[in-house]
């Protein structure tokens, strides 16, 4: 708890320990809290911070054992990851210790973010493997959060990266399949981080249909996945899915009006995203595209 933040604002308010006290305890008591760190009970607290218009969770703000700070860091990096900013996902992910974590939402949501960033990234999948695994076992053994299906989907990334085409297939059915009945049956009901994971879900199956050579899935479900984001203005994933729409279009030789379209809504959404990854990706595609074009004159 940040007592020096509660400190700063009584000071700056113009309160004496004594005037700020008065009618909630004894000076006493609250010298002890600022002095002491002796945490007066939780009432007591509430109507001195109302008093300076503070409230707990800020002052627990940048305690790293608090359920706020570790909440507010794990979206955080759910958001890192979205827009593809893996250098600061990594450096949050480092400010939280696991076994301080107090609730269950938060280890699942540690364990996801921990494990999709060692797949997505490439960086290790065997251990990548064990958080998902953790999640499925021992976290959620009911299978019933949407975590277990985040964790299919981080276990079909590891096997399609180990090339073992049997356990990708399983788990990207299940995902697909997840996916399917939930558009099916509505997702109206769905809270804003329901919709962010289950665009992420989307994604990384469009990913993967794409580069099987499932085109035609992969681009419905792209557009399915850009309707979604559109009737509940989220934006995070449109510039990767327009993106991976134009890399579809490069593939089926679409014509390149189109394709160059695609690529500058691609880096409309990437400026206003944040994503420093794509424009770089959009590069070098842009470059492919002129060099297939000097080829076509040549000849």
């Amino acid at each position: 708890m940040d007592i020096e933040k509660f400190i700063a604002r009584r000071k700056q308010l113009g309160y004496s320990q004594f005037s700020l006290s008065q009618g909630i305890c004894t000076q006493s008591t609250l010298s002890k809290f600022e002095n002491r760190k002796q945490t007066p009970a939780l009432p007591i607290l509430e109507r001195l911070c109302d008093r300076l218009d503070l409230t707990i969770a800020e002052l627990n703000e940048d305690d790293p054992t608090s359920i706020n700070f570790a909440s507010h860091k794990l979206d955080q990096i759910e958001e890192n990851l979205m827009v593809e900013n893996y250098n600061d996902a990594i450096i949050n992910l480092q400010q939280i210790d696991y076994q301080k974590l107090r609730s269950n939402q938060g280890r699942l949501q540690y364990c996801y973010l921990k494990g999709m960033f060692l797949a997505v990234s490439n960086t290790n999948d065997a251990e990548a493997e064990l958080y998902f695994r953790r999640i499925l076992t021992e976290l959620d053994p009911k299978q019933s959060t949407m975590f277990t299906q985040l964790s299919y989907l981080g276990l079909g990334i590891v096997a399609d990266h180990q090339h073992d085409d049997e356990t990708a297939t399983l788990m990207f059915n299940k995902v697909q399949l997840y996916v399917a009945t939930s558009l099916t049956e509505g997702i109206a009901d769905f809270r804003t981080k329901q919709i962010f994971r289950l665009l992420t879900l989307m994604f990384y199956l469009a990913t993967y249909l794409a580069e099987h050579d499932r085109l035609d899935q992969s681009n419905k479900l792209l557009d399915e996945e850009l309707d979604v984001s559109s009737q509940r203005h989220v934006t995070y994933y449109v510039t990767r899915a327009k993106f991976l729409q134009a890399q579809n279009s490069w593939k089926l030789n679409h014509d390149i009006v189109k394709l160059k379209s695609l690529l500058s809504e691609t880096l409309i959404f990437a400026k206003f995203n944040r994503n420093q990854v794509v424009p770089k990706q959009v590069a070098k595609l842009l470059r492919k595209l002129e060099k297939k074009n000097k080829v076509k004159q040549k000849s």
